[in-house]
């Protein structure tokens, strides 16, 4: 896999995100449609958080790629260490280091892009990106929202709380917000 098609992907995830919430709201005047009974809200607004956090994973996995220079002919599975030698960072977990004991601390084959983020953290302290910067406020639902995130929800049940949240549209709908700023401004700084 190109480093690029996290790109691709963040962008065609972010834009089914933000269609399924136009959608959503477009028919909420309709009260013949299905959207409208909460079994198929609560379906339609855990499938937006979870493509939305996927969308997080990818553009955080791509702006750590872009920004610490991985070679663009270089499959993204393949073990570079030099690569991981500037940013700690590797695709499978439980790579050991080149020239140093230990496992390299970051991956991509983890799903954890709350731990990844941290890499862009110590690159990009100043950045004003929500989650990337501290210093920018976010949300106490998006938070947990975001740290509850793991690429199994796909399986869950409609109706799970995370963190001792529902999913509302309202919270959502900010995560999708927050997804957003991240991509375009992550975009910003590493193109």
């Amino acid at each position: 896999m190109n480093f690029k098609d996290y790109h691709k992907a963040s962008l065609k995830h972010l834009n089914t995100c933000k269609s399924m919430l136009d959608a959503m709201a477009l028919l909420s005047h309709n009260t013949d449609a299905l959207v409208n009974t909460v079994e198929k809200q609560r379906a339609y607004l855990h499938n937006i958080f979870y493509l939305s956090g996927y969308t997080m994973e990818c553009i955080i996995n791509y702006g750590i790629l872009k920004h610490f220079k991985w070679k663009e002919a270089s499959d993204v599975a393949t073990t570079d260490h030099s690569f991981s030698r500037k940013c700690d960072f590797t695709y499978y977990k439980g790579t050991n280091r080149f020239y140093s004991s230990g496992e390299y601390r970051y991956c991509i084959s983890g799903h954890n892009f709350q731990e990844n983020i941290r890499v862009l953290n110590k690159a990009l302290p100043c950045s004003k990106i929500p989650f990337i910067d501290p210093a920018i406020p976010v949300n106490s639902n998006v938070k947990k929202l975001f740290n509850a995130w793991r690429a199994e929800i796909r399986y869950n049940p409609s109706e799970t709380q995370y963190l001792s949240i529902y999913a509302t549209h309202e919270i959502v709908q900010e995560f999708v917000s927050v997804t957003d700023t991240v991509y375009n401004e992550l975009m910003k700084i590493v193109g």
